[in-house]
């Protein structure tokens, strides 16, 4: 599926032949795919258009070299998203947790 120039790839029990038939697949998001879970939730959605923007922002050497900031950036904004649009206690709590374990992995880095 195309939406605004990011072609949007199911992701599921395929994943490991697609990396094998594709070995470049990784690198793709940067160039416009965006490779998503099966049965995608909205947050994960929101997550990788917030990566697909970052790459577009920082570029992709950038990006790579810094995951763990990457991660936790998109965390800060996803919830301020969940809090803007009123998601679920638990879908904000998954957030809270991911930017926890990522921030954590940010700090050890150092």
């Amino acid at each position: 599926m195309l939406v605004q120039g990011i072609h949007l790839m199911n992701w599921g029990a395929m994943q490991d032949r697609l990396y094998l038939k594709y070995p470049d697949l990784a690198q793709a998001e940067g160039q416009g795919i965006m490779i998503l879970v099966a049965n995608p939730t909205r947050q994960e959605i929101a997550e990788e258009i917030l990566h697909h923007e970052q790459l577009l922002k920082y570029g992709k050497d950038y990006f790579t070299s810094n995951p763990y900031l990457m991660e936790a950036e998109a965390q800060n904004i996803l919830l301020k998203i969940g809090k803007d649009e009123k998601w679920s206690k638990k879908e904000m709590d998954e957030i809270i947790r991911a930017r926890e374990t990522w921030t954590k992995k940010l700090e050890n880095s150092n």
